[in-house]
């Protein structure tokens, strides 16, 4: 494996050496196998979690990390995204991790340049890493990727995670439902299961998967009262007891009182925090597989 782009390029196999590989990890393993080797973070849109797991991964593994920043390159200067790219190959990188906010850029740069490029969130195409880390979450609690049943509930349409997590998840036997407003769903999800309010997830789920309104991507008539929302799709305290078998997961970042209610992250049923840490482990897997690939 070269690069990284899609959840859609992976088989089975592959997405289960990745899985296998991260668990061979913990936060503790430093090596200087990958010392030689030089990564570059490309971020055009914001970023926490992704940007800094990727960077300690790296780190961990030895990579010479370069931060590249948008704003005071010559991008600024009309310089086009691959020309930039192709400047840092020619210093020798060999890894960019990618964020942009268009469609189809990693792709797009794997296709027309040698470094290996990972997609770290393609405008609401794709996050694959982000697919990954979440399975791997999953299987710490099911041992397989199999026989239980997740619902993604909140801004369906505009979410990458949510379109990567179900490309991944229907390759595995996981009934996979949606929980949204209407305005919210993607029309290419239409053949998947749909509760029109969360107290039915729950009730029918051993997994809820929130997501956050994505207000940046929407226009203004699209944007839900926050207040109504939460009534209606937020997570919150009761449903733990509605559901004592239900399990939490959110990618972050979490807008509490909207998406779930405050203080639950920490709650012994939310595999939040596991989420983080396994983000760390499935990226340094990833690099791995990556740079095992470039080096044959």
């Amino acid at each position: 494996m070269k690069n990284l782009f899609s959840i859609e390029q992976l088989s089975k196999n592959e997405i289960n050496e990745i899985l296998q590989i991260a668990t061979e990890f913990d936060l503790k393993y430093v090596t200087d196998e990958f010392k030689h080797k030089k990564l570059v973070l490309a971020f055009f849109e914001t970023s926490t979690r992704t940007k800094l797991s990727f960077e300690i991964a790296a780190k961990n593994l030895g990579l010479q990390v370069i931060d590249f920043m948008p704003e005071l390159s010559s991008i600024q200067k009309g310089e086009s995204l691959i020309e930039t790219l192709r400047t840092l190959e020619a210093m020798g990188v060999d890894v960019a991790v990618v964020r942009h906010r268009e469609e189809g850029t990693a792709k797009m740069l794997s296709e027309q340049l040698d470094m290996s490029i990972i997609n770290a969130g393609d405008g609401v195409n794709q996050h694959p890493s982000q697919a990954l880390l979440d399975a791997l979450t999953l299987k710490e609690v099911y041992d397989e990727l199999e026989g239980f049943k997740i619902t993604i509930c909140g801004d369906i349409l505009h979410s990458r995670v949510a379109r990567s997590n179900i490309e991944l998840l229907s390759k595995f036997n996981v009934n996979i439902s949606l929980c949204a407003p209407k305005e919210l769903l993607d029309n290419n999800f239409s053949s998947l299961n749909y509760y029109n309010n969360i107290d039915l997830a729950v009730e029918n789920s051993d997994v809820i998967m929130c997501l956050r309104i994505q207000n940046e991507r929407m226009k203004q008539m699209e944007v839900p009262n926050t207040s109504e929302y939460y009534e209606k799709y937020g997570f919150k305290k009761k449903h733990f007891e509605m559901n004592k078998n239900i399990y939490l997961m959110h990618p972050g970042p979490v807008n509490y009182g909207v998406d779930i209610e405050n203080g639950l992250q920490n709650h012994n049923r939310s595999l939040i925090n596991k989420q983080v840490r396994n983000g760390v482990l499935t990226r340094m897997a990833i690099l791995k597989k990556i740079l095992n690939g470039i080096e044959k």
